[in-house]
């Protein structure tokens, strides 16, 4: 491998499992490969931590996670959503002083689903399925640091849990429904491989019809490694420090053999 992108799939609290494996890429010394991130969802906010380099800050962000900053209700008799994205938004401050910095560095994508029809109006969301409008990828370095907040809260946008929001003129949600794996950005920044960090076992994922498990981008060609956990990571809207705790530590370790047999067969 030449350059390496990295694919930070969502799934909520799950999320913890990432950090996990980004200490594993650490220790292997493939992390200096790395030269271009993209994410769906809560893999948005990892991708732009990892854009950071700060491996503590991004471990402290997560063992610090409470259930209110997930589910904190808000007046939602406007019918936009139960509860409030504070708290997340709360995560994303924390990088502000450095915003100058991660935006000059290294390429970051989120992807959020637009809702917006050609005909206007907007498309119909499906529940059951998680699937929703088409994907929108956007660079996260060409904007503001509150343009690129607001791309971050809609991409994390579960409908009816919290509300939708406007991005560049359009209406966005959880990048979740519509490519829960957005690797496809990514070929334009000369990634030869690209590690895809799923938060669903791969039992899981095979009943989600949005995520990939190609071997090859078919258009660019890039080769597609993907990290599957070996069982369910748990609800992903259920937070303990425990289970932050055990999330973290479950991804360094499957991310050591993952990498022990990507990089020595």
């Amino acid at each position: 491998m030449r350059s390496l992108g990295l694919v930070f799939s969502g799934g909520g609290s799950c999320g913890a499992y990432q950090i996990g494996f980004w200490k594993a890429l650490r220790e292997a010394g493939v992390e200096k490969l790395v030269s271009a991130v993209s994410g769906s969802s809560v893999g948005s906010l990892n991708a732009l931590l990892f854009a950071n380099g700060k491996a503590g800050l991004a471990a402290d962000i997560w063992k610090g996670l409470k259930q209110t900053d997930l589910l904190r209700l808000r007046n939602f008799l406007d019918g936009r959503g139960i509860f409030s994205q504070a708290g997340y938004a709360a995560f994303v401050d924390r990088l502000k002083e450095r915003w100058k910095d991660i935006a000059d560095g290294m390429p970051v994508y989120s992807c959020v689903s637009v809702l917006n029809r050609d005909g206007g109006g907007l498309g119909r969301i499906d529940l059951l399925h998680r699937e929703a409008g088409r994907p929108e990828y956007i660079l996260l370095n060409e904007l503001s640091f509150d343009a690129m907040k607001n791309v971050l809260l809609a991409s994390s946008a579960m409908p009816y849990i919290y509300p939708h929001r406007r991005v560049k003129g359009m209406t966005c949600i959880d990048g979740d429904f519509s490519d829960k794996t957005p690797y496809r950005p990514l070929a334009v920044h000369g990634c030869d491989a690209v590690i895809i960090l799923h938060l669903n076992s791969r039992e899981e994922a095979a009943r989600r019809r949005l995520e990939s498990d190609e071997r090859y981008d078919p258009e660019s060609g890039m080769k597609l490694y993907h990290l599957y956990p070996s069982g369910s990571l748990g609800n992903y809207i259920l937070v303990s420090r425990r289970l932050t705790q055990k999330r973290i530590r479950t991804g360094y370790e499957e991310g050591k053999h993952f990498l022990d047999r990507l990089l020595h067969g």
